[in-house]
């Protein structure tokens, strides 16, 4: 009886491990993905674009089926002919989430560079003084001698929306300054 609540308990816990993971990452997917379109649709001079969310879709399909796989372990508990049937599909459910991974982050990437590329950004490239040293997050200027604005590259040290809005308002300083009679 003991050993029958211990495999309860381990079961119970992959499920909802995996259903915490899945509700965490699905909440990450929407709030990148709004906070990046927000970004995009106020149009400031400087923008950064983070793809690493690309891969939770991939994710959460992976999280599905090990939730699924866990559930099949509890008919394995009273019903082993279901078990026999289910686990081929939880299985292949995990399979498209691996292949979904690098799938979904090289189509997040690509929409978020045609969607920059359409509001009129340049990416600064990796040698510019203003590149991020992170592989999923570029920096998108509306023009490219801003790449290399050592001021900006000072402002922004990371690629914390904090420091990007710090960025900007310095930007719009600057711009007005420029722009006002003397």
């Amino acid at each position: 009886m003991a050993l029958l609540v211990k495999k309860i308990a381990f079961i119970s816990a992959i499920a909802l491990g995996s259903v915490f993971l899945s509700i965490l990452l699905a909440h990450y997917l929407v709030d990148d993905v709004t906070s990046q379109a927000a970004l995009l649709r106020e149009s400031p001079p400087l923008i950064i674009i983070d793809t690493f969310h690309g891969y939770f879709p991939g994710s959460l399909i992976i999280g599905v089926g090990i939730f699924l796989s866990s559930l099949s372990l509890f008919t394995f508990l009273y019903r082993e002919a279901w078990y026999r049937k289910f686990i081929p599909v939880c299985s292949w459910i995990v399979l498209i989430g691996i292949l979904a991974l690098p799938a979904g982050g090289v189509g997040i990437s690509y929409y978020w560079r045609h969607a920059a590329k359409n509001k009129e950004y340049v990416k600064c490239s990796l040698i510019d003084k203003i590149s991020p040293a992170k592989i999923h997050t570029s920096y998108w200027v509306k023009e490219a001698s801003l790449c290399n604005n050592k001021q900006v590259a000072k402002i922004i040290s990371g690629t914390s929306l904090k420091d990007l809005k710090r960025a900007n308002e310095y930007l719009e300083n600057q711009k007005r300054l420029n722009n006002s009679p003397q």
